[in-house]
C-alpha cells in the first residue's frame, strides 16, 4: 500500500489500514520509529474502550494479597534481570562508562 504526502505534509491513511486499526475521524495515533527504519503506527486507545477487557476475579482480593503478588513479581523480575546481565556490580562502580552511542534511525520511507 502507498500514500502520497501532500504539499501541506499530510497523507491519507489507506482505507484498509484505517479499517484494520479501527480508526475513525478524530482518533489519535502514535508513530514508533524502529531501529531498522520501519515506522509502526498504533492507535491511542481511550480508557473507556478498555472497560471490561480484564476479567473480574472470582473473589475479592485483599490488599495483603495484592502486596504479596507485587513482591513476588518484583523478586522474579529482579532475578531475571540479574541472570540476563551477568556483569558484576563492581564494574558499574569503577567509574568507567560502558554506555554506547545510540545509532541514528534511518527511514526507509520513499525508498
Amino acid at each position: 500500500m502507498e500514500a502520497t504526502l501532500s504539499s501541506k505534509n499530510q497523507a491519507t491513511i489507506p482505507k484498509l489500514v484505517r479499517e484494520y486499526l479501527n480508526l475513525k475521524p478524530g482518533d489519535r495515533f502514535k508513530f514508533f520509529l524502529q531501529p531498522d527504519g520501519a515506522v509502526v503506527i498504533l492507535p491511542k486507545i481511550r480508557t473507556s474502550k478498555l472497560k471490561g477487557s480484564v476479567p473480574k476475579p472470582s473473589r475479592p482480593i485483599s490488599l495483603e494479597e495484592m502486596h504479596a503478588a507485587i513482591e513476588v513479581g518484583a523478586t522474579e523480575s529482579f532475578a531475571d534481570d540479574r541472570s540476563r546481565n551477568q556483569r558484576p556490580l563492581a564494574l558499574f562502580a569503577s567509574g568507567r562508562s560502558k554506555t554506547k552511542r545510540a545509532k541514528p534511525i534511518r527511514s526507509s520511507i520513499g525508498n
